[in-house]
């Protein structure tokens, strides 16, 4: 895996394109692609080493570019939600389209993880001490 640190954005090239944002307390990733099997398994295991380097910080996983999700990319947020409840952390996901939103439905983890139409809208639902000074 490469990481490159560009003014203070690191991108991580994987087989799933990821964007992260590191901010005090939040850690905003942006997601690129299909998320099937083998991307989902790669993707579980970079972000729970970036959990375990970054613990007590919360989690918003930006689904804009995301078009697919597989049954493993399931697994992997409800392990990640119980991850970072371990560290005291929470986590969140934004702008998902209608068929990923179906499959969250339809596998009943809505209730679980708290899920925002925009990135703004999660930003402004987190706690303003704890969103690490983020504007925008």
């Amino acid at each position: 895996m490469i990481i490159i640190i560009v003014s203070g954005i690191i991108k991580k090239k994987n087989i799933m394109d990821v964007e992260i944002k590191n901010l005090e307390k939040l850690m905003i990733v942006y997601l690129k692609g299909r998320m099937d099997l083998v991307k989902s398994n790669d993707l579980e295991r970079s972000l729970f080493k970036l959990i375990n380097e970054e613990k007590g910080k919360h989690l918003l996983l930006n689904f804009e570019d995301v078009d697919y999700l597989h049954s493993s990319g399931v697994r992997m947020l409800i392990s990640l939600h119980i991850r970072l409840e371990e560290h005291g952390a929470m986590l969140m996901l934004c702008c998902i389209n209608q068929a990923v939103k179906k499959i969250l439905e339809f596998v009943d983890i809505m209730d679980m993880i708290k899920i925002f139409n925009s990135e703004e809208e999660a930003i402004t639902a987190f706690p303003a001490s704890d969103a690490g000074g983020y504007h925008g």
